[in-house]
């Protein structure tokens, strides 16, 4: 009878420890302590050493974060050309600060890339905004490194103004006779499944 008796308490135990675990591939990390204990702790947990780095203005700290290469902000940049953007960028704003809120949320993007994504918040020039925010990183010699920094905000600026830019393979002219300077170029036409010309 003691026996069946343990070995109840044992199943309950087992099974009340599982239904205190949460999946952690569904969601995000709000602290560092969840992140200890998420499927993906280093990437939650060097997204959290990124923020407290630059809310300190730690250079050696971002500097030891960062690939020796990184796409900063839609621009392909090497380390010491992104470290100095943010150490002019910290002289000029010396009351920045940012933060993460909410949580964190980790994916896998390819064996050895993953992304974090979160909403950093920014203060600076007695202005605070909300920036939907990213890191990409990768594996290097074992340590995990940022290999992309950015935010949704910036990238759509940079695609806007991509969208407003003349081709790079374009020709300037006045091509239509009415005194101002236009642009010509080739491009691929879009085809029917019958190989007609849409455009």
């Amino acid at each position: 009878m003691e026996m069946k008796l343990s070995i109840f308490i044992l199943s309950i135990s087992v099974i009340l420890s599982f239904s205190n675990c949460k999946n952690p591939t569904s969601g995000g990390y709000q602290n560092e302590n969840n992140a200890e204990k998420s499927i993906d702790p280093i990437i939650a947990k060097r997204t959290f050493e990124w923020n407290k780095a630059n809310a300190k203005k730690d250079i050696g700290a971002l500097s030891d974060l960062y690939c020796e290469s990184i796409f900063y902000y839609g621009t392909q940049k090497n380390k010491n050309a992104c470290i100095e953007n943010k150490l002019t960028f910290f002289k000029k704003h010396p009351d920045y600060y940012q933060q993460i809120i909410g949580e964190i949320e980790v994916e896998e993007l390819q064996s050895g890339v993953y992304k974090s994504s979160f909403l950093k918040r920014v203060n600076f020039d007695q202005k605070t905004n909300d920036y939907p925010s990213y890191l990409i990183f990768n594996t290097n010699e074992g340590e995990w490194k940022i290999s992309t920094e950015g935010d949704l905000v910036t990238d759509k600026n940079i695609a806007k103004s991509k969208k407003n830019e003349a081709p790079k393979q374009s020709v300037q002219g006045d091509f239509n006779g009415d005194g101002k300077m236009d642009y010509v170029w080739l491009q691929t036409p879009k085809l029917k499944s019958d190989m007609d010309c849409v455009g």
